[in-house]
């Protein structure tokens, strides 16, 4: 087996050679690579129609590259096809303004089943029945995983779907749906990752530290201030000496074991150079010269240092006062020429021009300030770079080129952080969209928090309205106090079972009057009897299981709730009470931690349903609802 570097050929998604039709025409796609933004380098797709590929990556002068290297004996001609339709479906995706996060992932995901066919010998896109034999096992193989535990339902939900989108571009058939036959794999809101909401004391803390981090490296770089260079956080300080062990202080000083031998001519305590009492000569007029190259240098590589964690701190804070997600930041074009509409309720709107079209994004008002600092930075860095401009508003400095933003972001500016002042807690980017979600639903009305989000209402309900656990286990005391000891009843109890649970007094409801209830009472329906008074559950798994399997398939059919009123006042008031119910049942000691936490994960997720909701789903399922 020997491993070629082939010759290929690099296109813009929106530069694709086209025919008459509008379809994609390529001789060799093979050898084709796809320029995407937010990627360093062009994707390598035609790969995919090896068996053999690896990934290296080669050094040039000035920075590196990525390629992927393939066995020529490995080709396969009969994988074209599924290149082919990936550029297609990309290309679509493009054209309808799917955003670039999105369409890597989708990248991802056609490159994950492409692995997973190297291991498998049958490999023939050009036929249809051959390629739905292919889908039907890669299917196999994502529930297999999701039981397993290896991937969440709703990872593997999402790659079975864009194969399957995929392959209807292979066939051109983008209307009917080959797959009737094929089980699919259904996502469940239950296991959505939902992130939890830093605690507020935690919260302050970290914004303290990003200001002033902020505030102090991009002044020292824009007002061009002089080595060695005093930062204060909070109530410690730190030296910051034109080094390769930029930053130390009293804190964290002693961390740092290259400063007792190799920098021991710098006094990181004291903001200066040792004297001759001390360190030799030598070493003395050394660092007094480096001192002095950099305090010349507006550009010395120490500064750049400074200009690229402090316009990483901007970054966290600009997500924590936007409660924008990672994805979103680094897509944000910028053009420099833009306007500022005042809104209600405190924010200001940025607008601009980008790509053609208006764009804009919603700051603070107090936040204002701090963000033209942030651009007088850019403008620095993008100086150094020796280019005019960068089309987006965020970049990363890699080898002395601006490339877009990686989405491990977070994880580099806090291993800096660290690095540089010992600071080793961390709040991500998603955790501060939750945190400023939470604000936004405590202060205003979800209308609100949707705009400034950017994001429907169903999805800033169903990821960001949590709140913290502290929170969380207030609510549930709460509830405990006022209705466990009345719902939860003796496995003893002679009462009438219906479908999600136990009635006292069936035929005769009675409607719980603080809980306002929308639902009509009725003995024949599960909502109605959510809010009765005569509702019980045993503590057991059989009435843990109905009330999960209702929760399941009211997930299912969620679409099917209109609107946003009828979505809160209904569906989430059903599912709170399902939680609150489940909760109680939980906290009863009856059930072992290990059996709760497996029915639980298993309904949820769609297994081991209780056999009345089973066969309500089967029913709805054949009726085409679910699809």
């Amino acid at each position: 087996m020997s491993w070629n570097n082939r010759e290929t050929v690099v296109y813009k998604i929106d530069s694709l050679p086209l025919d008459a039709d509008g379809k994609i025409v390529l001789m060799e796609p093979w050898n084709v690579c796809v320029s995407i933004g937010l990627y360093v380098n062009p994707v390598d797709v035609g790969a995919w129609c090896y068996r053999r590929r690896k990934r290296v990556c080669l050094y040039g002068e000035r920075k590196r590259r990525h390629i992927v290297l393939v066995d020529p004996e490995s080709f396969s001609k009969s994988r074209a096809p599924i290149v082919l339709a990936f550029l297609e479906y990309m290309l679509h995706q493009h054209g309808m303004g799917i955003r670039e996060t999105t369409i890597s992932q989708r990248i991802n995901e056609v490159n994950k089943f492409v692995v997973w066919l190297g291991e498998h010998e049958t490999d023939d896109f050009y036929d249809r029945d051959n390629f739905k034999e292919i889908l039907l096992g890669y299917t196999r193989f994502l529930f297999d995983e999701v039981r397993a535990s290896r991937i969440n339902v709703n990872t593997a939900s999402s790659r079975q779907r864009t194969i399957i989108e995929v392959g209807r571009y292979i066939f051109s058939d983008l209307d009917s749906d080959l797959y009737d036959e094929l089980k699919r794999i259904r996502k469940s809101v239950h296991a959505v990752n939902v992130t939890e909401k830093p605690d507020d004391e935690l919260a302050g803390r970290m914004l303290k530290i990003y200001l002033n981090v902020f505030n102090s490296l991009s002044l020292m770089v824009l007002r061009f201030e002089k080595f060695p260079y005093k930062i204060v956080i909070g109530n410690e300080y730190f030296w910051f000496f034109p080094t390769s062990v930029p930053i130390a202080g009293p804190s964290n000083i002693g961390l740092k074991q290259a400063l007792s031998n190799r920098f021991r001519v710098y006094d990181y305590i004291n903001g200066c150079i040792r004297d001759g009492a001390v360190v030799s000569k030598n070493s003395r007029d050394v660092a007094l010269k480096n001192i002095e190259n950099a305090n010349n240098n507006r550009f010395h590589s120490r500064r750049i240092f400074a200009a690229t964690l402090a316009a990483q701190s901007f970054v966290m804070l600009f997500s924590a006062n936007t409660g924008m997600g990672l994805g979103q930041i680094c897509e944000l074009r910028w053009t420099g020429q833009y306007s500022i509409e005042n809104e209600t309720q405190g924010f200001k709107t940025i607008k601009y021009r980008a790509n053609g079209k208006i764009t804009s994004f919603l700051i603070s008002k107090n936040f204002f300030r701090i963000f033209k600092q942030y651009l007088q930075l850019r403008d620095y860095l993008i100086e150094h770079s020796g280019i005019e401009n960068y089309e987006r508003l965020f970049f990363s400095l890699k080898h002395g080129d601006l490339v877009p933003l990686g989405m491990n972001l977070s994880n580099d500016f806090h291993r800096r952080l660290n690095n540089c002042f010992n600071f080793d807690v961390k709040i991500t980017t998603r955790s501060w969209r939750v945190n400023k979600s939470d604000w936004l639903l405590r202060n205003s009305d979800l209308a609100t928090t949707s705009m400034v989000l950017q994001n429907s209402i169903d999805t800033v309900l169903k990821h960001y309205s949590k709140g913290s656990e502290k929170q969380a286990q207030d609510e549930l005391r709460e509830f405990l106090n006022n209705y466990s000891d009345k719902v939860i009843v003796s496995e003893k109890s002679k009462l009438k079972g219906v479908s999600i649970g136990q009635c006292s007094e069936y035929g005769e409801p009675d409607v719980i009057k603080e809980q306002n209830s929308v639902f009509s009472l009725d003995c024949r329906t599960p909502e109605g009897c959510l809010f009765c008074k005569k509702f019980r559950v045993s503590p057991n798994l059989d009435d843990y299981r109905k009330l999960l399997s209702y929760q399941y398939v009211l997930n299912e059919t969620k679409f099917l709730y209109d609107n946003d009123y009828v979505y809160e006042n209904e569906y989430l008031r059903l599912v709170s009470r399902i939680e609150d119910i489940a909760a109680a049942i939980e906290r009863s000691g009856n059930i072992p931690d290990e059996e709760l936490d497996k029915t639980r994960k298993l309904v949820l997720q769609g297994y081991e349903l209780d056999d009345y909701w089973s066969r309500k789903l089967s029913i709805i399922d054949e009726m085409g609802v679910l699809y």
